[in-house]
């Protein structure tokens, strides 16, 4: 039995020794409980810019970072297709990163008209003309193309176990309102005017079909940006460009989804007053997840704090060492109720039970990984953007 607890004991000071060595540099984050715009949270603290190894707590509480955000160029997804001499094809070639591959392509490409999407490869295509494209092209996709990893209205070529090209051309875009926050382009024919909306909005499908040049909807259809393309059986999706050459054919009054789309990029010098900031949430395995709002929006900071651990600096004693001499202290005690037992089989011994409950949360508050917010939460959830 003394044996079995002196294992114990000894694997408790292992694992406590290791929470403390593998720390290095930690950065924490806490939220204000007090609600700012971006342009005055900037002044309460250092704000969350680009930390990681962020630790398995956070804050819940959607708030500002220290980054402003700009639109990029609209532009309108041509469709997938299958090239042949795609080495002559592009001028640029680069990886993208998953989730940012739509943002990353625009900003790389900024000299070409055309670009495409291949997995994680963009490509820079030459082409300068729809025609002069089009010569390149062997098929269209069989199927729907397969949305980008961590981006799920964006399209990146995949189709199957082959390799399809998704091709995107930029265009210009009058907005009525550029206030409006969103990737997806709406047009409400009611009044005729075009406006940017969340991707993640079900509306009408406006689809488009070039043989007969001629618009049709699906009247009871409603869907999200990415499925619109996936009703428009007969055609495609109709572009800005189309609309408004044809939009006394459009019949049909209500709102619709058309082809384009666009990105934000992050600015850290935040010179000036911008339009849009950049507020984000911890999700409970560390990871940041950003999302666009106006700066003006009333918000929670978060905050940033830093913290080194040396591999060679000593726990605590403060919660550590109280530990320890806890465990140690009832070690002793039960090798001296063990030495008292009397040889008779009729009595018993009563051996103090070790309190496994308070010791767990005696570690726990020692290796505690993120500072409570002044709402209580220390935690995240999840946004959507």
């Amino acid at each position: 039995m003394i044996t079995m607890l002196q294992s114990l004991f000894a694997v408790g000071i292992v694992f406590l020794c290791i929470l403390t060595n593998i720390r290095g540099e930690q950065s924490r984050v806490f939220s204000t409980n007090e609600h700012y715009s971006w342009f005055n949270a900037r002044g309460k603290c250092k704000l969350l810019t680009n930390e990681s190894n962020f630790s398995s707590f956070s804050t819940r509480r959607l708030g500002w970072t220290n980054f402003s955000a700009k639109y990029l160029p609209w532009i309108e997804y041509l469709g997938c297709f299958e090239f042949r001499n795609v080495d002559t094809l592009y001028s640029l070639k680069k990886q993208v990163t998953q989730g940012e591959q739509l943002q990353e392509c625009i900003v790389h490409c900024n000299s070409s008209q055309f670009f495409g999407l291949q997995k994680s490869t963009c490509l820079c295509l030459q082409s300068s003309n729809h025609t002069d494209l089009y010569r390149y092209i062997v098929k269209s996709c069989d199927t729907n193309a397969a949305t980008c990893l961590g981006d799920p209205f964006g399209f990146c070529g995949t189709e199957g176990g082959r390799e399809f090209l998704s091709v995107y051309q930029k265009v210009n875009i009058d907005e009525q309102n550029k206030t409006f926050i969103g990737n997806c382009l709406e047009f409400d024919n009611r009044n005729g005017r075009f406006k940017a909306n969340n991707c993640a909005t079900e509306l009408h499908p406006k689809c488009y079909n070039e043989v007969y040049e001629a618009f049709y909807t699906r009247k009871s259809t409603k869907t999200n940006w990415t499925d619109a393309f996936n009703n428009c059986k007969r055609g495609t999706l109709a572009s800005y460009n189309t609309v408004i050459g044809k939009m006394k054919e459009m019949g049909f009054y209500a709102k619709f989804w058309l082809s384009n789309t666009r990105r934000w990029k992050r600015i850290l010098d935040g010179a000036g007053y911008p339009e849009f900031c950049v507020a984000a949430r911890i999700q409970q395995n560390g990871d940041v997840e950003r999302s666009i709002h106006r700066c003006s929006d009333l918000l929670p900071a978060l905050c940033v704090t830093s913290r080194k651990t040396s591999t060679n600096a000593p726990s605590k004693p403060s919660s550590t060492l109280s530990l320890v001499t806890t465990f140690q202290r009832k070690l002793e005690q039960t090798s001296i109720s063990l030495r008292r037992t009397v040889p008779d089989r009729k009595e018993t011994t009563a051996i103090p039970t070790l309190d496994f409950q308070q010791t767990t949360l005696l570690v726990h508050e020692e290796f505690s990984s993120g500072l409570p917010s002044n709402d209580g939460y220390s935690g995240n959830d999840k946004r959507t953007v």
